[in-house]
């Protein structure tokens, strides 16, 4: 997903509790809201979100892409064993 995406640099804002993906769970986890620098001063909802943790401090400056609409974290991804492969291992 992000090979194809342009690396942008994003500064968290704020965190909202927001119901998580899962149907009948209502269980309300902190996303992230950060503020992209593009000159616009309007919040966007990261789609990263652990349970009942704040993985960024406020005002941190993470870097972040765009894929199909929704803003990504760009290290979500490298979480795991995945995180010590390179990256033009493919499966």
């Amino acid at each position: 997903m992000r090979n194809a995406s342009k690396p942008l640099t994003a500064k968290v804002v704020e965190y909202r509790n927001e119901k998580g993906p899962m149907r009948n769970d209502y269980t309300l986890l902190p996303y992230p809201y950060v503020s992209i620098n593009d000159n616009t001063s309007e919040l966007r909802k990261l789609k990263y979100a652990s349970s009942n943790s704040k993985p960024f401090e406020i005002n941190d400056e993470i870097t972040v892409f765009w894929f199909s609409g929704t803003l990504y974290y760009w290290g979500s991804f490298d979480r795991g064993i995945y995180k010590y492969l390179p990256g033009q291992i493919k499966f």
